[in-house]
């Protein structure tokens, strides 16, 4: 009898993660706004002299560049 519940149980988990995974957005739309900033970090960062740096600790991210800054 342990053993009926618990396969009913599975197929019921089974069931609710298939109805809860079709109503999950799997597409967001991008502002034009994020595409050029996302083109504009991809060129600077590309750049020869361009340093990309992550801190450890913050998660913060860098880019240094000493010819493009004013």
């Amino acid at each position: 009898m342990n053993k009926l519940f618990k396969r009913l149980y599975k197929r019921f988990k089974v069931k609710m993660a298939k109805r809860m995974r079709n109503h999950m957005v799997t597409h967001e739309e991008v502002d034009l706004h994020e595409k050029t900033a996302f083109k504009i970090c991809v060129k600077v960062i590309s750049h020869p002299t361009s340093d990309f740096m992550i801190a450890p600790l913050s998660d913060k991210r860098y880019v240094i560049n000493e010819d493009l800054n004013p």
